[in-house]
């Protein structure tokens, strides 16, 4: 099944859930317990998961040489490996892109960052 028909009836409550001033500070006081960005992919997975469950999760960075590595996932097999990389790598580029073109376009910066923090969640 399509994930997004999985999701679609799950959206309205979980707008309502994430639009709560609670939610956002909870969210807020666990994304910033720690500095260390291990722990912080192992947070985001929980909580993507928890949000819209669903088989696989994962937060793909690039490390010092420049290459994806994964930082934090649930339920990730080798044979998603491919899909996964591909995505990734097409998420990460787009992402450069827009912050490349970010001084072009005065104010979008924090649209550009809200986009950023939620990619991980592809």
């Amino acid at each position: 099944m399509d994930p997004s028909a999985r999701w679609k009836p799950r959206l309205k409550t979980l707008r309502a859930r994430l639009a709560t001033r609670e939610t956002l500070l909870q969210v807020t006081r666990d994304a910033n317990a720690t500095t260390e960005a291990t722990k912080v992919a192992e947070w985001l997975v929980r909580q993507a998961n928890s949000w819209l469950p669903a088989p696989c999760w994962a937060v793909v960075a690039r490390d010092n040489s420049d290459r994806l590595t994964v930082m934090a996932d649930s339920g990730l097999t080798p044979s998603l490996g491919p899909s996964l990389w591909s995505a990734a790598e097409l998420k990460l580029h787009s992402l450069a892109r827009d912050i490349a073109n970010a001084s072009e376009h005065a104010g979008q910066e924090t649209a550009i960052l809200a986009r950023a923090a939620t990619a991980s969640l592809v």
